[in-house]
């Protein structure tokens, strides 16, 4: 009988001219695929310890590896990657269109490409093809009504904020 000790290992994507978190980045690790969350992080749980590697992989950022040493003797750091983009840096803010309340987890897809997810302030990152002005998107979620927007880039004078309506829920007695 083998007993192999294992540890949970941390990744945090950040983009870094703007500091913002990366997410639904892919990682690659041990032969599993991972999404990063909405604040840019992506655990991997019961690593065994020695030298690991994974790659990182979004559209319109620079893709990569990170190298790190699991250790049964120390505690393993969360480990900070960068993600530069490689395009127009784009935010936009949803906002549900009753409450004036920002929403969390929100899904912003351009018709380019480009995609983002709404973090706890209601906030999204997307990179764009340099050169993009403006280009329409979806924002989808599972508490709200899809919606198309028109996303500009960070140089134009509009700020990206949409006000997205929540889905109705019926109930009967």
């Amino acid at each position: 009988m083998y007993i192999f000790l294992t540890k949970d290992v941390s990744i945090r994507l950040l983009e870094p001219r703007t500091g913002t978190a990366v997410a639904d980045a892919e990682v690659f690790f041990n032969g599993r695929q991972y999404v990063s969350d909405d604040t840019g992080l992506v655990t991997f749980s019961n690593v065994r310890f020695g030298k690991k590697s994974a790659q990182f992989f979004k559209p319109f950022y620079q893709s990569g590896r990170i190298h790190f040493t699991v250790n049964p003797f120390k505690r393993t750091p969360q480990q900070t990657v960068t993600m530069s983009a490689t395009g127009e840096v784009v935010q936009a803010t949803v906002k549900n269109k009753l409450t004036g309340r920002t929403i969390s987890g929100i899904t912003i897809k351009a018709s380019n490409g480009g995609q983002g997810r709404t973090n706890s302030a209601g906030s999204a990152t997307l990179v764009l093809p340099y050169g993009t002005k403006s280009t329409s998107a979806t924002v989808s979620g599972n508490e709200i009504v899809d919606t198309t927007i028109t996303l500009f880039n960070a140089n134009d004078a509009l700020t990206n904020s949409v006000a997205v309506l929540p889905k109705l829920k019926i109930f009967s007695v």
